[in-house]
């Protein structure tokens, strides 16, 4: 390398890291585990209530076994979602063997979250790989309206009124498609069809 040539490399690797600096993004050379522990200490227990951080305990082998040996500035959301993913594995819940609810996965999620946020404020990394990442939300069922649900929703319809002293016979039809929101309100009831 000639003289002219390490010059312009040492200025680019200056101005690589005044620029660093000036971002505040120079902090991210730690472990997540370390940080991990160092976010119980400085946030958690000053900021979450003591059974948040009782869940958030419970979190930390596992999310540390996955991410712990990485740096915090080198953590990206592929490594986050990989790790989200294995926690949907067969095996993984210890009370039925099975798989780990859709909660528990997001309330990983959230701890990692809690964690790189954290990380974000302190100027440690410049953005939280966890911001972008969607959490998978449990498919709803389908509920059909089956003609004994029927008549159970026009009984307590009857029940209803009854007390309110205005009997009156209330006849249910709508596609099976469909589900019956209702609401009592001071005397009246409101009732509204939405498809599922």
């Amino acid at each position: 390398m000639t003289k002219k040539q390490a010059e312009k490399e040492l200025e680019r690797a200056k101005v690589l890291f005044e620029e660093q600096c000036k971002n505040g993004a120079s902090g991210g050379n730690i472990k997540f585990e370390a940080f991990a522990k160092q976010w119980f200490q400085e946030y958690a227990e000053h900021t979450l209530r003591p059974k948040t951080i009782e869940r958030y305990k419970q979190f930390e082998e596992r999310s540390y076994q996955a991410i712990g040996h990485l740096r915090l500035d080198k953590i990206t959301p592929r490594q986050i979602q990989a790790f989200i993913y294995s926690l949907e594995a067969e095996g993984l819940n210890q009370r039925t063997g099975g798989k780990q609810s859709p909660k528990t996965i997001k309330n990983n999620l959230s701890f990692i979250s809690s964690i790189m946020d954290y990380a974000v404020s302190m100027f440690m990394i410049d953005s939280s790989p966890c911001a972008m990442f969607p959490c998978r939300q449990r498919s709803q069922s389908k509920r059909i309206a089956t003609p004994w649900r029927k008549r159970s929703i026009s009984w307590n319809f009857w029940k209803l009124n009854r007390f309110n002293g205005v009997p009156f016979l209330l006849w249910l039809s709508f596609p099976d498609s469909a589900a019956l929101n209702c609401w009592a309100w001071s005397g009246k009831i409101l009732i509204s069809k939405a498809g599922l």
